[in-house]
């Protein structure tokens, strides 16, 4: 016995509302019969797996006319080149998506360092970072000198760590380079495509590590106090000091940094 469909049960079956069953009806995409008994619509098999097509189609963001024109026709070749353009339109979609994916999770994991490690000391390794450009300060002509250089591709934009190195001299702290740099790991499982292989790696086995907030460009006086504990608790510096800004917060009054340092100590 064949079954008809009401447009409630037809709505339920598919998720969604009835309006938006009269809706395609309306534009002639789906057809239903009426029941000369009670008025009723009603739907054959036939027009829900029509109306399935009509879904799917709508999914993938076609047009209504568009959608018309592919049920009304037999000729496949037009669905076909229809469908090879959504296809490479949702690869690119993909490809954001994950870079935006990225994007997060490297948000995530810097917004966990901060709050496991903020006003703490303790002894750890520095991950090891490639350097992709250095210079003395990072004013408008170093930016200048990344662009013009093309070593800041925007692929590999969510993995860079803007870091200075500093050197503590006569109370005073005296930073001496400003780096773009990238962690290592992302450089050795192939995330740069091949870029930074043979740059110079910033790496320290023995450091003690904090992280603190300050003003933006105004980080010198928590850097002395970190100096300052190193020492009063029996740590010796051995090298330069190594920061990381990896995260600023954008008040309104005045930008916040937070760094993360790193003290090679003995």
């Amino acid at each position: 016995m064949k079954r008809y469909f009401k447009i409630g049960e037809v709505a339920e079956m598919l998720g969604i509302s009835a309006d938006t069953l009269r809706f395609y009806e309306k534009k002639d995409l789906i057809v239903s019969s009426k029941d000369p008994r009670n008025g009723y619509r009603y739907y054959e098999p036939q027009e829900i797996y029509n109306l399935m097509d009509v879904l799917f189609y709508r999914s993938l963001d076609i047009s209504i006319q568009d959608i018309s024109d592919i049920i009304t026709t037999s000729d496949p070749r037009g669905l076909r080149e229809l469908m090879g353009n959504k296809s490479g339109e949702i690869r690119r979609k993909i490809e954001e998506y994950q870079k935006l994916y990225k994007r997060i999770q490297n948000l995530m994991e810097t917004l966990e360092r901060v709050e496991q490690n903020y006003g703490k000391y303790e002894l750890a390794s520095m991950p090891p970072v490639v350097v992709v450009n250095e210079a003395l300060n990072i004013g408008q002509s170093y930016l200048e000198d990344l662009i013009a250089r093309n070593v800041y591709p925007t692929e590999n934009i969510f993995y860079y760590l803007q870091a200075f190195t500093t050197r503590w001299e006569g109370g005073e702290c005296l930073i001496d380079r400003i780096y773009t740099t990238i962690p290592q790991r992302h450089v050795l499982r192939g995330d740069t495509n091949g870029r930074y292989e043979g740059n110079r790696v910033l790496r320290c086995e023995k450091c003690l590590r904090t992280v603190f907030s300050a003003w933006a460009g105004e980080s010198q006086g928590q850097i002395g106090q970190a100096v300052q504990w190193a020492r009063e608790h029996g740590y010796r510096l051995t090298g330069d000091l190594t920061g990381f800004w990896i995260y600023t917060a954008y008040s309104r009054e005045r930008p916040v940094d937070y760094v993360e340092l790193y003290l090679p100590v003995e």
